[in-house]
């Protein structure tokens, strides 16, 4: 990787991480009351950047989707989103999960980033990070493949 490449990635996931810590302090004042249990959503850890996919496309508008019946806790509803697989845009359905102990969901992310020249367009993956930033996360279980288990 070149020094201004590496440079560039440490802007974009310096850019990333800002906007993630933003909309953990909107979110709040913002939210709607909705009585929904959804998963807990936070702002990323401090990554370095390696898990930066440098794109030459945004992904589509998010779909619209019917959320099943609540199962009931320990479920909570995980949104749908737009993940990028090696050469295209996957959708992932919103699904109801139990989420991993002690943990919080930070939702993928682009990130628009000025370059001399032309810009570029960064993505981190949706991921699990611990709360405490100690640790790691487990990805979630779906609740779907749990009903017949007796969870």
């Amino acid at each position: 990787m070149t020094t201004a490449r590496r440079a560039v990635s440490r802007v974009a996931a310096a850019a990333i991480a800002a906007t993630g810590m933003l909309a953990g302090v909107l979110a709040g004042p913002l939210g709607c009351g909705s009585s929904l249990r959804t998963v807990p959503v936070g702002a990323r850890s401090n990554t370095g950047g390696q898990d930066l996919v440098e794109l030459e496309a945004a992904p589509p508008p998010a779909k619209v989707e019917s959320i099943p019946v609540d199962p009931g806790a320990p479920c909570a509803w995980l949104d749908g989103r737009w993940e990028w697989a090696t050469n295209g845009w996957e959708w992932t359905p919103g699904d109801w999960v139990i989420p991993p102990e002690g943990c919080h969901f930070a939702p993928p992310e682009t990130v628009w980033v000025a370059t001399a020249g032309r810009g570029q367009l960064f993505y981190m993956p949706g991921r699990w990070y611990p709360k405490d930033s100690a640790g790691k996360c487990l990805e979630a279980r779906s609740c779907n493949r749990l009903k017949g288990a007796g969870r």
